[in-house]
């Protein structure tokens, strides 16, 4: 038999460099996660129902900025503003201080869990007749402003065993998470004027409550006691 040399042209395609299909809708979670708790998130990661709460992927394609004057800045539903559910792993927690004390704000950063998040995200970000995100953004982050009051953002619970209205769930503080803690984000997404009657516009994620999701197992945290209330459901 004859040596015979192969030219490239009798070689089969190489696909080295073709990216394998990844599900949008596969978590991302810390190794020390348990399945209960995979099970749990899945279940909030695309809730929607009470009270006009939206996980983040679910958000209505049809929800539009308010109508009415007071709501103009926000993004509505049927005329409803939009709760938005946001599950992530937290990345960071910053208190922004200045001369004035009642302008002090909270940033918190968390890692979404899914690309179908991401994507959401991005979807939000760019919800304006000027496109002020060029670049996906690297974590989600809500911020809250005091808006006059003397004291910092305050409305940080407990939903370990339940993520309910804020009458039951345990009140927690800020010093009670930890950097890699799942939390749950109740934001809301609002805009600011760049310009008269609305014409330009800059879409921002306000931080309306800050829920503990699932914790570090060696994080040793206390426990504060909740206010009974009617309401009859939870996640």
């Amino acid at each position: 038999m004859s040596d015979q040399t192969l030219s490239e042209s009798d070689l089969l395609p190489c696909e080295d460099n073709i990216a394998p299909y990844v599900d949008p809708r596969c978590l991302e979670l810390p190794i020390w996660t348990t399945k209960q708790d995979e099970y749990r998130l899945r279940g909030i990661l695309d809730f929607v129902g009470q009270g006009w709460r939206f996980a983040l992927s679910r958000v209505p394609e049809e929800a539009t900025w308010g109508l009415k004057a007071d709501q103009q800045d926000l993004l509505c539903y049927m005329g409803v503003p939009l709760k938005i559910i946001v599950v992530g792993v937290l990345k960071t927690l910053e208190i922004i201080l200045t001369d004035d004390p009642t302008s002090a704000s909270l940033a918190v950063g968390v890692e979404l869990l899914r690309e179908v998040d991401v994507e959401a995200h991005e979807g939000l970000l760019w919800r304006s007749t000027v496109r002020t995100a060029e670049e996906r953004p690297k974590q989600f982050v809500a911020r809250a402003h005091n808006q006059g009051a003397e004291r910092i953002f305050d409305s940080f619970f407990d939903a370990r065993d339940d993520y309910t209205s804020r009458q039951r769930m345990p009140i927690a503080t800020a010093h009670q998470l930890a950097i890699g803690d799942i939390l749950l984000l109740d934001v809301q997404l609002r805009r600011r004027a760049l310009a008269p009657r609305w014409s330009a516009y800059e879409p921002f994620i306000e931080l309306r409550h800050v829920n503990l999701l699932v914790g570090q197992p060696d994080v040793e945290r206390t426990r504060r006691a909740s206010s009974p209330d009617n309401f009859t459901w939870g996640l």
